[in-house]
C-alpha cells in the first residue's frame, strides 16, 4: 500500500526523525507511528510559541504560532499560514513494508514536491 504521510523515521532529509524513533523505541518498547510524531511535534510547537510569546495567553500564543518557522521539526520545516492557521509541512510518499527490525512500518519512498 502506498500513501502520503508527514512522518517516517527513515526520512533521509531529517536526522531528528530517526533519533526520535530510536528514543521512542527505547522508552516504549515499540516503534512510533506517525500519530506519535505529530503529537510530539504539536507539543513542541506549543512550547516554542509560548516561549516566543513569553506568555500562555491564547491570543499571544496564536500570534507567535503565526510567525513561527520551525525548520527542524520531526516532520521537517513547518510553519502556519496566517489565513486559516493551516500548517504547511512536507509530505512524503511511503509504502507499508515489513522488516525484521521495524516489523510493519511506513517505508520512505520519496518527498512530494510542492507546487508554487
Amino acid at each position: 500500500m502506498t500513501a502520503a504521510e508527514t512522518y517516517t523515521f527513515e526520512n533521509p532529509a531529517n536526522a531528528r526523525a530517526l533519533k526520535f524513533a530510536n528514543d521512542f523505541q527505547a522508552a516504549q518498547k515499540a516503534w512510533p507511528d506517525p500519530v506519535a510524531a505529530r503529537g510530539y511535534t504539536g507539543m513542541e510547537l506549543l512550547a516554542l510559541a509560548m516561549r516566543a510569546a513569553n506568555s500562555t495567553k491564547a491570543d499571544a500564543v496564536v500570534n507567535a504560532l503565526e510567525k513561527l518557522d520551525h525548520k527542524d521539526s520531526l516532520l521537517g520545516r513547518l510553519k502556519f499560514r496566517e489565513c486559516g492557521h493551516v500548517a504547511e509541512t512536507p509530505m512524503l510518499i511511503v509504502e507499508g513494508s515489513e522488516s525484521p527490525k521495524y516489523k510493519i512500518y511506513p517505508r520512505y519512498v520519496q518527498h512530494v514536491e510542492k507546487d508554487d
